[in-house]
């Protein structure tokens, strides 16, 4: 291990003013069930602060983060459109054990999105995509999924016309005060109009909202994959702001729309749309329109929207769960050993040599991490392998000397000691000078000392 270089006089200040050629990082998230004392939704801003402040025109963001980026109205999503998005995969869970969050990492870079393809990776199938303003979202089934999903749902072919009222029986009217509520889980002498709120569970208002009357298939974002025909009257069903429903001209329509909605094709788009809290209306909204005066068989769906054999097959896989399914095994995703950096990627050998080299760096040691510690600063680690195969699938040049890094929330400098080796040994720079082009932050000060030592120096 390098020596630990003495504290400066004075500690230097990132120099934002240039911005960065690189940001590696894992930014700060907490498992959801933390989320009141450490939002969810922290490394989203904390992404787009990085990106406006911090990252150079041209330079890239690589990290590890949450996948919600998959939902609509991402902001996060937004950039991957917008920009080059070199890669992303959602291959990583295995490295963080007993974090109940799904997890990805991905390069963005700070370049016009010009007919680029992203290479996508998910369950071992890896191919290039193109991610353009018709993707709505990314399903969670990776490419396959994204063909699917482009030819049914993000076609602009007309839609079903899906409705929904956010408002006149919102959930929050449960907290009014009791001589103004106007909801009510249980029926009273005021509440007396039916409300589907979820497929198992009929609330009550005291208003009757305008559409209740009329016949329409309804559903809700809870128990979706079931919707039914209400025939409306005077006995049919409002809704609460979980419910959607798209108007009928009678029973006939009603009983032909639902059958055709529990398709095996639009029961796969919804179960694998990223939807759950974020814009479940766009996804709904997004729903293709479909006959209404026939049942169509599954042979005519999957024709209807130019489904392929195999990606019919992938469905069906799907919706089947089949246990034990074999996953496909990636190609190591580094060149073939000795090849150096001639390919303009880490070799197999230098990458091995590289997480080597940072494992033996005093990795997460001396600090105690308690569940209380974790939950109120959302540290999540990164390991080592991850790290390297990160940085093994950006070009090597983006380590260059010169090429100034920056982790904005280095932990324990997992990031920042792998590339520091990866300088090192991919162009033969001495260890001080490799640190001159690392800057790290973090928000607990033993981390940011520990980062220090275990690089030997850095800024």
């Amino acid at each position: 291990m390098p020596p630990t270089r003495p504290a400066p006089a004075s500690r230097p200040t990132l120099p934002v003013s240039t911005p960065f050629d690189l940001v590696l990082t894992n930014p700060p998230f907490a498992d959801p069930g933390s989320r009141g004392r450490t939002p969810h939704k922290l490394w989203i801003d904390f992404t787009m602060m990085m990106w406006r402040r911090l990252l150079a025109t041209g330079g890239t963001l690589c990290q590890v983060s949450p996948a919600s980026f998959q939902s609509p109205n991402s902001r996060v999503l937004d950039l991957m459109r917008e920009h080059s998005t070199g890669w992303i995969t959602f291959d990583v869970a295995e490295h963080f054990p007993g974090v109940g969050s799904s997890f990805s990492a991905y390069a963005i870079t700070k370049t016009p999105h010009v007919g680029a393809t992203t290479l996508m990776i998910r369950d071992g199938e890896a191919a290039d995509v193109m991610l353009d303003d018709q993707v709505l979202w990314l399903p969670t089934d990776g490419p396959a999924g994204l063909r699917i999903h482009r030819a049914v749902m993000f076609s602009p072919a007309p839609k079903i016309g899906v409705e929904w009222d956010y408002v006149t029986c919102h959930n929050i009217r449960l907290h009014d005060p009791i001589d103004t509520r106007t909801l009510s889980r249980e029926r009273t002498t005021r509440h007396v109009h039916p409300l589907f709120h979820t497929n198992a569970q009929t609330w009550w208002s005291s208003i009757r909202q305008s559409w209740a009357d009329e016949p329409k298939v309804m559903w809700t974002r809870s128990g979706y994959q079931k919707p039914f025909f209400d025939p409306g009257g005077a006995a049919g069903f409002g809704g609460t702001d979980m419910t959607y429903f798209v108007r009928v001209a009678g029973a006939t329509e009603g009983r032909i729309l639902v059958a055709n909605l529990e398709s095996d094709l639009i029961r796969y788009v919804l179960a694998t749309a990223k939807w759950s809290g974020f814009g479940n209306e766009r996804v709904f909204a997004a729903l293709p329109d479909l006959p209404r005066d026939r049942v169509l068989s599954a042979d005519e769906m999957y024709a209807r929207f130019g489904i392929s054999a195999s990606d019919r097959a992938h469905v069906e896989t799907v919706l089947a769960r089949r246990p034990g399914r074999a996953t496909p095994t990636l190609p190591f995703p580094f060149a073939p050993p000795g090849t150096g950096i001639s390919t303009g990627h880490l070799s197999s050998d230098l990458a091995a040599e590289i997480i080597r080299r940072t494992d033996e760096h005093g990795y997460m040691a001396g600090i105690e991490r308690t569940v209380e510690r974790v939950r109120a600063t959302g540290e999540v680690f990164t390991a080592t392998p991850l790290v390297v195969e990160m940085i093994g699938r950006l070009p090597i040049s983006a380590l260059a000397p010169g090429r100034r890094i920056l982790d904005p929330a280095c932990g324990d400098g997992q990031f920042l000691t792998s590339a520091k080796w990866a300088k090192v040994i991919c162009f033969g720079m001495s260890e001080a000078d490799a640190c001159a082009d690392l800057y790290g932050v973090d928000i607990m000060r033993d981390n940011a000392d520990l980062c220090a030592r275990r690089l030997g120096g850095g800024t």
